[in-house]
Parts: C-alpha cells; sequence; structure tokens
C-alpha cells in the first residue's frame, strides 16, 4: 500500500513539473505589453514665450518578466503648433535628417509587483540616445496593471548641452538649456499566439 502511495505521490509531483513547465511560457508571454500611440512631449522655457512639443507616436515594449523597458519616437513627429518653428527645430537643432529617432532602453530596478492592481511608483535606469549621444539616465515614473493593459507615466530633465545640441537662439529669444521631457503611454498586453 504504501508502495503505490509513494508511486501516486511521484506521478503527481512529475505531473504538476510539466504542467508548469507548459504554463511558463504563457505566463511570460502574458507580461509583455506594447503600444504603437504613446503620448511624449517636452516643455521648453524661453525668454519671450514657453512652448510644447508633442508626438503621439511614441512606441513602446515592457516585459514585466524580465523588467525591461524600450520606447522611441520618430522626432519628425514632434510639432510645436507653429510650422517655422517646427522646421527650425528639427533641421537646425535636432538634425532630424541625421538623428530622427530618441530612444531609451533600461530596466525597472525599484520593487514592481505584476500581480497589483495599484498605482505603483517605479524607477527605470538605461540609456537614452538623442541626437546621436547616448547617456545613463534614472528615470521616475509610474506604472498600472489591468488584466489587459499597462498605463505608464514618466517625466525626466534634458540638458541640451548633454546631447550636443545647440541652444536656440533667435534674435532677443532665447530657449532655455533645460528641457523637461514627459511621456504617457497605454501598453497593450501581447496575448500568445495559437499555433
Amino acid at each position: 500500500m504504501r508502495y503505490i502511495q509513494k508511486q501516486y505521490h511521484i506521478l503527481w509531483i512529475v505531473t504538476i513539473c510539466f504542467i508548469a513547465l507548459l504554463v511558463q511560457p504563457v505566463t511570460s508571454m502574458a507580461q509583455i505589453y506594447k503600444s504603437k500611440h504613446g503620448h511624449v512631449q517636452f516643455f521648453s522655457k524661453s525668454t519671450l514665450e514657453n512652448f510644447t512639443g508633442r508626438s503621439n507616436y511614441l512606441v513602446g515594449q515592457i516585459n514585466l518578466a524580465d523588467s525591461t523597458v524600450q520606447f522611441y519616437v520618430d522626432l519628425t513627429t514632434i510639432s510645436t503648433g507653429v510650422k517655422l518653428r517646427d522646421e527650425h527645430m528639427r533641421e537646425e537643432y535636432l538634425q532630424t535628417d541625421k538623428y530622427p529617432f530618441a530612444q531609451f532602453s533600461g530596466k525597472i530596478v525599484s520593487p514592481f509587483n505584476p500581480a497589483s492592481t495599484d498605482t505603483q511608483q517605479v524607477i527605470v535606469k538605461g540609456k537614452f540616445k538623442v541626437h546621436g549621444v547616448t547617456r545613463q539616465i534614472s528615470v521616475k515614473g509610474s506604472m498600472v496593471v489591468t488584466p489587459q493593459k499597462l498605463f505608464v507615466k514618466a517625466a525626466w530633465p534634458v540638458m541640451l548641452k548633454d546631447y550636443k545640441i545647440k541652444i536656440p537662439e533667435v534674435l532677443f529669444m532665447k530657449v532655455s538649456e533645460k528641457q523637461a521631457v514627459s511621456i504617457k503611454a497605454t501598453l497593450d498586453r501581447i496575448q500568445k499566439k495559437k499555433s
């Protein structure tokens, strides 16, 4: 009788392990979130007027299984609402013909519970690249997980000189060296592909 019980227990353990192996890829896949239409903006102060540049084409992916974060935006999609200013920004300062994208790649380094639906404050460290220059930065933000979505907000300062972007100066108007960058995105959970 004990022999039969022992065999039953071994079979039960093997079955559980097998099921765990089958479920693992599904769990990993379910923790990947993507977005193609996030929002990014920068706020710029100048001696004459302040202005904001915006784009709704922020592309991103967050994998909660390994805590990786990736975002990028096509800088030619950023608009300040003034066509001439946009042209100068793209051609003379950001040089989007040579450096069309701004991108960030990093990892969540603060505690984060993917099972919680509460708003959680996070810290992400990684590489931010713009105008051909890559720098290590630390970004504070917040994330909220729902069964199908991941909501993300973050903000950080960008010093133009750090990325070799010359400070725009036209007549009496001089733009501040410090730019306030922020992002807001709703990412969709990637479903496991059917085989």
